[in-house]
């Protein structure tokens, strides 16, 4: 195909499809090794001080900002000198790792973490769930300070420091449970027993009234995807009719009755100007019939995202529920519990 026609045509379909974006810069990051470097002697002159209830947040933050094996040595110790026995062996456990590396290294750390794993072992406490789940329901969201535990979790123990944790569960259409555990004890193994959870009333009140609002959207980038997916195929379409058309004019300019391009059943010479020019066409027909070949099919599948797009924007979805009322409910093992809501 010759090269100036290919070029005004893949013009033409790139301007038919083309969407322009802002450039978003990316921001200089700051320097976080001095700022961490600056939380880390600052953490130091704390823990020298035995201030270890603000030390440990500065090792925290500069362990966080810069991840240095020596700052997790200082942070683990920390933490040990507050008797938070779990978080201790936590980062103990990361300097270990961290200092076991074939490419960096540490075996005197790795001697420092190992010695004071072993000390604190035996001090470690842990929360043992027994959450009562309704047959034929997904397992709730059971969080710990926060953080999610999985159900595999439950029955093995869970690490925590001495102190009082809160629990909190929750589940869909249900009222969420909440309560505390408090470890009062190094080594201990305390059990809690979680409920089935009750059902949310607000959840069926609106159930049974206006429970649904359409999700409005969607409906702008519906329209532009479906406007895009149309323009799309709609190029396929024309490229599909160029296909047919160049390759009838093709067979066409390889026939006729001149004796000096035709043979006698008017099929053109091998060499002649006709069958070049016939070629010619052809090649630009398999072109015209490649790009039909992609258009078509990208054209259909943005027109089907665009009408789902604009389905669910007039799809109902479900409201938040009300704000849930409150209850109370015991627990095993000595475990101080107390729901609210």
């Amino acid at each position: 195909m010759r090269p100036r026609r290919l070029l005004s045509i893949c013009a033409v379909v790139a301007g038919s499809v083309s969407l322009s974006g802002a450039h978003v810069a990316s921001a200089q990051p700051a320097d976080r090794a001095t700022v961490a470097e600056d939380f880390f002697q600052r953490a130091n002159k704390l823990f020298d001080a035995k201030d270890y209830a603000q030390a440990c947040p500065l090792f925290a933050e500069s362990y966080r900002l810069d991840p240095a094996g020596g700052t997790v040595q200082n942070l683990a110790i920390c933490y040990e000198a507050l008797g938070r026995w779990a978080s201790a062996y936590a980062k103990f456990v990361d300097l270990r790792d961290m200092s076991s590396r074939p490419d960096a290294p540490r075996p005197d750390r790795v001697a420092i973490a190992n010695e004071h794993i072993r000390a604190i072992e035996p001090r470690l406490s842990r929360v043992v769930l027994a959450v009562d789940v309704e047959p034929r329901q997904k397992a709730p969201t059971v969080m710990i300070d926060d953080i999610d535990y999985r159900a595999a979790s439950w029955s093995a123990g869970i690490l925590l420091d001495p102190g009082a944790h809160a629990i909190v569960v929750t589940a869909r259409g249900k009222l969420p449970f909440r309560t505390t555990v408090t470890i009062t004890k190094d080594g201990s193994r305390e059990g809690v027993r979680i409920p089935q959870l009750v059902d949310d009333p607000a959840a069926r009140e609106a159930a049974g009234t206006e429970r649904y609002r359409p999700d409005a959207g969607m409906r702008v980038p519906g329209f532009v995807v479906g406007g895009v997916g149309v323009a799309v195929l709609a190029g396929g379409a024309a490229f599909g009719v160029l296909t047919l058309t160049t390759n009838n004019a093709a067979k066409e300019r390889c026939s006729g009755t001149d004796p000096t391009q035709f043979d006698s059943t008017g099929h053109c010479y091998s060499d002649s100007a006709a069958r070049r020019e016939s070629n010619s066409k052809r090649d630009d027909a398999r072109t015209f019939a490649n790009l039909a070949n992609v258009l078509v099919p990208v054209g259909a599948l943005g027109i089907g995202a665009g009408l789902y797009l604009f389905l669910r924007s007039t799809r109902m979805v479900e409201r938040p529920a009300a704000a849930p009322s409150a209850r109370l409910v015991p627990s095993l093992g000595g475990a101080s519990v107390e729901g609210t809501f």
